[in-house]
């Protein structure tokens, strides 16, 4: 679990959300504020930063292979959505392919520019994926290609994060597929034993809530 190395003082879920909560308000006190909300985005930016991960946006020439610009990101989150029943890694492997993009020019020969995705060798131990609708399909297991050189990378699904109301819930898979249900408003500290996660009927919802963000950790 994320909240693993945290002292707790036997309260592990509540406490714990405390402390990194505050931990998370000094580092950043505009984002992370006290009292308020906070986008779960930014929080998976700044929980899931890996110094060995790092992904490359490059913007080069399709006429004279000047690099134009280059962007960095070294946080293993991605929002997918789809209009049509589609596989995550099908999805992930279209977000990173070439993209042209029209509004820019090469300052040099005007020529168009191309943005690519480059991966270095270090995968991270946990991803987030944070889904538009129902068409992107929740599977209880993940094969990533970051590479076309490299065979896919296996990851499994740990957790569903689920918002509604201005309330956010969640689902944690074990590694025997058990599935537990956690709402610190209805539930108190107890995660509730759903059964197997090829048995839950709908992971899509729960309790009127719907499926924001899904965890996935390295087999």
């Amino acid at each position: 679990m994320l909240t693993n190395g945290w002292e707790t003082d036997g309260h592990v879920h509540e406490v714990t959300h405390d402390k990194i909560h505050r931990s998370l308000h000094t580092i950043d006190p505009e984002t992370f504020t006290i009292g308020n909300g906070t986008d779960l985005f930014a929080l998976c930016r700044e929980v899931l930063q890996c110094k060995s991960f790092v992904l490359r946006h490059n913007y080069i020439c399709s006429e004279c292979d000047k690099l134009i610009e280059s962007e960095k990101q070294m946080y293993p989150w991605w929002y997918v959505t789809s209009s049509k029943h589609t596989q995550i890694s099908r999805l992930l492997k279209n977000e990173w392919s070439d993209k042209l993009q029209n509004r820019t020019q090469c300052p040099s020969c005007q020529g168009q520019i191309i943005m690519t995705t480059q991966f270095n060798k270090n995968h991270p131990p946990i991803i987030c994926i944070s889904i538009g609708n129902e068409n992107v399909q929740i599977t209880a297991s993940l094969s990533i290609q970051f590479s076309e050189t490299i065979s896919g990378i296996r990851y499994r699904l740990c957790g569903i994060i689920y918002h509604g109301n201005f309330h956010f819930t969640a689902r944690l898979i074990d590694k025997t597929m058990n599935t537990y249900y956690y709402d610190g408003i209805k539930t108190g500290p107890e995660c509730i034993l759903e059964g197997k996660f090829n048995t839950i009927e709908n992971v899509y919802k729960v309790d009127q809530r719907k499926a924001s963000t899904l965890v996935y950790t390295l087999l």
